[in-house]
């Protein structure tokens, strides 16, 4: 949080509402007002929040979401990209994933080293892209 705060220009008015934090041990009180920022026009830009944000909620005006890892199933995703564009304007959602995950050369588990043996067994346990 304070890195996020750090890139935000000393002399943006309410700057330090600019990046909030949302996850379920921050008071009730705490995470209602989140929500009313998000959905109003406050000064609030940026969300740093855990799976608690994912569920139950209805936030229109979402334009990106960046998860920091992949989701076990697409049904797992659709739940937490469902909200983007929800009122037809153009929205993204960007996935940050480990190195294993992308395809290497190869695919004879008894020529790799162990490190890439395990990571071809992880990725060949990902769910289908469809």
């Amino acid at each position: 949080m304070k890195y996020l705060d750090s890139l935000i220009p000393l002399n943006i008015p309410n700057r330090t509402e600019v990046v909030k934090l949302y996850n379920s041990v921050m008071p009730t009180d705490y995470r209602s007002q989140f929500l009313l920022d998000m959905i109003s026009r406050t000064t609030l830009r940026i969300g740093v929040a855990t799976d608690t944000c994912t569920y139950g909620l209805d936030i229109s005006n979402l334009r990106r979401v960046v998860l920091f890892d992949l989701c076990p199933s697409p049904e797992n995703l659709k739940q937490k990209i469902g909200q983007l564009g929800r009122d037809d304007r153009s929205a993204e959602a960007i996935t940050f994933a480990a190195a294993w995950v992308r395809e290497t050369p190869g695919t004879d588990a008894s020529s790799m080293g162990k490190q890439a043996a395990e990571d071809l067994r992880r990725r060949e346990n990902l769910p289908p892209v469809t």
